[in-house]
């Protein structure tokens, strides 16, 4: 598709039709509603909603098959996006060290994108809506609201939405032949009223779609002034857990511990016992047919015994175990849960090992990030350049790399005596350092703060 074919949609004269066009994706995307949901949430998993494969078996009012959900799909999720963003996003700039203005624009730029718009909080959350839906957007704008930043003014504010298929909207993008995002639409339907909407984004304008059960129509154009798209979209062909490769096992193991718990529940029945007497009189006993108590008479100098197969239980827990690990190791998710840790209770520097595929899928999926990050920090600069004119220019000539460092057992501690390792081997310098320990926001400043106390304490020593 081109901009010239996406505006001749837009301008249809017939509405229906152009919402119609617009809502054909150039994505083949799996559906949230009908494919990922169903996985995701462990309640609709098969082992809660299938009654083919898994039918009630009810006894005393009660189902006999204990229906153990499990939400590794969550799981995954969750662990991806906190391997990725755990460590907050490191940004590089690229400015001179004498450019007062330039780190003013910068500093401003920081406080307006990482603190008033929390994009560490941002990148979290819609990390997670991408791994689990497999498409996410940002949708940035300025507001009309005072905003003081730095002792300057602006009329408008910086802030963003964020859309996803799971929380409740569908997108539709559009790309050109060489793959880059030309517009997007994103469509739902009002709670209160039933009514669907649809909004259209592309370079220059936003159009608004409404159908209250009539028909489509088009509500407003809105024209702005910026040569930029206000739209970040990023997706992924599967969800981070694997797709219904990874349900699959998912499944396995919920059948292994629903059924393992219908049988434990059968052999943990009270059982009493009648021994007969010398006289072979027996008391007599009345069982009811829903009665879950068992009657047994044994003879005299006779015993009760379970018979089992020894090698049951080693045979399910290395099943469970062994299924466990294919999920775990399909989708490169390391399970640090404490059970697990405390199974094998390892140095840091060995569990950094054991925590390399997972961080070598989320240095996979951080590529793709960073590409996304790299278009909305030219996207912020722009929309912040119409909010504070003043820094319009300083805004303009910023460059910046945005840095994803995966998740670390390693602690504060041992990266700290790697760089200091590094320094005094004259690897790397105090501002290196202080940018890779990553606890100050300011690294100029601090580096500043060292050399005054370093040359402080000389002078002391003199």
């Amino acid at each position: 598709m081109t901009i010239e074919q996406l505006q001749e949609i837009i301008n249809k004269p017939n509405t229906n039709e152009a919402v119609y066009l617009l809502t054909q994706s150039d994505l083949n995307l799996p559906s949230w509603a009908n494919d990922l949901e169903p996985q995701y949430n462990e309640m609709k998993h098969a082992i809660m909603v299938d009654a083919l494969r898994y039918p009630v078996k009810m006894q005393n009012g009660v189902d006999q098959i204990r229906r153990i959900p499990l939400a590794k799909q969550k799981e995954a999720v969750n662990k991806m996006a906190q391997s990725l963003f755990y460590t907050d996003v490191v940004r590089k700039y690229d400015i001179e060290n004498d450019d007062e203005q330039a780190e003013e624009a910068k500093e401003a730029l920081e406080i307006n994108y990482k603190v008033l718009n929390a994009v560490d909080s941002l990148n979290m959350e819609r990390g997670k809506e991408l791994f689990k839906s497999c498409q996410v957007a940002t949708v940035w704008r300025l507001e009309k609201k005072r905003t003081t930043i730095k002792g300057k003014t602006s009329e408008f504010a910086l802030t963003h939405n964020l859309y996803s298929p799971a929380l409740g909207y569908k997108l539709y993008p559009y790309f050109s032949d060489e793959k880059r995002l030309l517009g997007l639409s994103i469509g739902w339907t009002d709670a209160r009223d039933a009514t669907m909407k649809l909004i259209t984004y592309v370079v220059g304008a936003v159009i608004t779609y409404e159908n209250t059960g009539g028909g489509w129509k088009q509500l407003d154009i809105e024209q702005n002034d910026l040569d930029v798209l206000p739209v970040i979209y990023t997706w992924i062909d599967e969800p981070v857990w694997g797709g219904k490769g990874g349900t699959a096992l998912v499944e396995i193991m919920e059948d292994i511990l629903s059924r393992q718990m219908m049988y434990i529940d059968k052999n943990t029945v009270p059982t009493y016992v009648i021994y007969k007497g010398e006289g072979g009189r027996v008391s007599k006993v009345e069982e009811k047919p829903d009665d879950s108590r068992r009657v047994i008479v044994v003879e005299k100098g006779g015993f009760m015994n379970a018979v089992q197969w020894e090698g049951a239980k080693d045979a399910v827990e290395w099943q469970y175990r062994t299924i466990e690990e294919q999920f775990y190791q399909q989708t490169q998710v390391f399970n640090n849960s404490p059970s697990a840790m405390q199974k094998t209770p390892l140095s840091a520097d060995n569990k950094e090992i054991l925590l390399f595929d997972s961080k070598a899928r989320a240095k996979d999926y951080g590529g793709e990030y960073v590409y996304m990050l790299t278009e909305e920090f030219d996207l912020v600069k722009k929309l912040m350049a119409v909010q504070f004119p003043v820094w319009a220019n300083q805004l303009e000539m910023l460059n910046c790399r945005s840095i994803i460092t995966p998740y670390s057992v390693r602690s504060l501690k041992d990266r700290a005596e790697s760089i200091k390792i590094a320094r005094d081997a004259g690897v790397i310098s105090i501002e290196q350092g202080v940018e890779e320990l990553d606890v100050v926001d300011n690294v100029s400043n601090e580096v500043e703060l060292i050399m005054n106390e370093r040359n402080q304490e000389i002078n002391n020593l003199l």
